[in-house]
């Protein structure tokens, strides 16, 4: 049993005393008092100052309460209270300011706005403080008036939003205006920035949205855009086929309509996202670059398509317009003063054999001759363009010009070029001989041969304009340069 002394209570068993009190009213247990109330334990122990309910089993309704000497029960200022095995703290009297759940959970639910102060900078109680704050539905962070939101990761800084809104990740500065900046990071395998943006679908529909930007003033409403879209072909895990669509606003429009389309294989579609070929067997304006398809024969073609006329314009004198072949310069359009002039060429025209048969064994600059039947292609008009045969009348009066070659477009197999005026080559027979200056006609087995005279006749097809060989046959024809005068 206990021992009751002056200032001491101590049990029998123990060692040392128990509880002390000295002459200032300070309270001891376990050591002498230097405070109000002192507790301690022995060496290895763990101090405990318990308070508990004995009437029941439950922690709840035990209260340790703070208040000034004038105020009587009821009246604490600040509390602190059990409740199962979690904890409530009270300010103000009755009014609960925090919370610390039996499963560790903080909440502090007196109201909505509640906010937690970090740090002194600032004024406390404004936004000009560190903080974290529920405002009703929303949970605000905010920094100092002059400060910035910093999120680190093992102490290295990650991302920021400064308050001049400037929005960084990688990078904590920039001296040029910016709303973002997301810089890569050498600490990666990529040091260069990646952002994406993907839609909720591992397999889109054809022509459906992946990812849009759009640009707008402050009510929001796109005055242009940048989209992607799947563009057809097999969506797998490692084939992707997109497409890109560029769009803006007309004056009076409210959104962007598309005005250039990057398709799949890469070519560009102005003004119209129909066809990679408008103009070519179809009625669509608009433009197409052409880039590539599965044989890569379109690569860099180009087609227009307009309800008016094309312009070309030089600012000065010279060539408009310059035609190569395997990078050779071999043909222009030039421009000097109020002449225009073509260069390097010769006039043709499409044409057919009768029956349409295979023309491709005909030999460039065989002599043809017209005939009344008509080139025909399937339903489209031709008002001009009639069949030809390979010249077998001497002196030809229905001379149509020379073979050029089969057709280098899609327009049918058997279609070829008959060349009528211009620089050309002419096929002349073995053993005949011709001069510069010659006057031609059809020496009636496809070849040529000089005329009698040096009049311009109906039968007259070109004239020599050099004896240079530029090529030799297998069955001993040959052709020279001359200029054709067959229409």
């Amino acid at each position: 049993m206990s021992t009751l002394q002056t200032t001491i209570l101590k049990h029998p068993d123990s060692a040392t005393n128990n509880i002390q009190f000295d002459s200032a009213g300070l309270v001891g247990v376990g050591a002498a008092p230097t405070r109000p109330l002192t507790v301690s334990s022995s060496a290895g122990a763990t101090n405990i100052l318990g308070v508990f309910n004995n009437s029941g089993t439950s922690a709840s309704n035990c209260v340790i309460a703070f208040s000034d000497p004038t105020s009587t029960q009821g009246q604490f200022s600040t509390r602190i209270g059990s409740f199962g095995d979690g904890l409530k703290f009270y300010t103000n009297g009755p009014n609960e300011a925090l919370e610390i759940t039996s499963d560790g959970n903080v909440l502090l639910t007196r109201d909505s706005d509640v906010r937690i102060e970090l740090g002194t900078n600032g004024t406390t109680a404004t936004n000009d403080r560190n903080h974290i704050r529920a405002d009703g539905d929303n949970l605000k962070y905010n920094a100092c008036e002059n400060g910035t939101h910093i999120f680190e990761v093992n102490g290295a800084e990650q991302m920021r939003v400064n308050g001049s809104a400037q929005f960084m990740l990688g990078v904590g500065s920039t001296s040029f205006a910016s709303t973002a900046i997301f810089q890569g990071s050498s600490a990666s395998s990529n040091t260069h920035s990646i952002v994406k943006l993907a839609c909720d679908s591992t397999a889109p529909a054809d022509a459906g949205n992946i990812g849009v930007l759009q640009f707008c003033d402050g009510s929001h409403r796109a005055s242009a855009s940048i989209s992607t879209q799947r563009h057809a072909g097999t969506w797998s895990g490692t084939s992707k086929p997109g497409r890109l669509l560029f769009g803006t606003t007309a004056d009076g429009d409210n959104g962007p309509t598309t005005r250039m389309t990057i398709n799949s294989q890469g070519d560009v579609l102005i003004g119209q996202s129909t066809t990679t070929q408008p103009g070519d067997n179809n009625n669509v304006q608009g433009l197409c670059f052409r880039v590539s398809d599965n044989s890569g024969a379109n690569t860099g073609r180009f087609y227009a398509s307009a309800g008016a006329d094309h312009n070309f314009n030089r600012t000065s004198d010279g060539v408009i317009l310059a035609f190569r072949s395997e990078g050779v310069n071999e043909g222009a359009v030039s421009i000097s003063g109020s002449t225009v002039t073509y260069g390097g060429g010769h006039l043709a025209r499409w044409s057919q054999l009768l029956n349409n048969a295979d023309p491709s064994g005909i030999l460039k600059g065989t002599v043809m001759s017209n005939l009344d039947e008509m080139c025909e292609w399937g339903e489209e008009d031709n008002e001009q363009l009639n069949r030809t045969k390979i010249s077998d009348v001497e002196g030809d009066l229905n001379v149509a010009g020379v073979f050029v070659s089969t057709s280098f477009n899609d327009e049918g197999p058997y279609d070829f070029y008959v060349g009528m005026t211009g620089d050309m080559i002419i096929r002349i027979a073995e053993g005949v001989t011709v001069q510069r200056g010659d006057l031609l006609m059809s020496a009636g087995d496809g070849t040529a041969k000089p005329q009698e005279d040096d009049i311009v006749r109906g039968k007259t097809i070109a004239k020599v304009i050099s004896t240079n060989v530029t090529c030799t046959y297998a069955d001993g024809s040959y052709c020279v340069p001359c200029v054709l005068m067959a229409c």
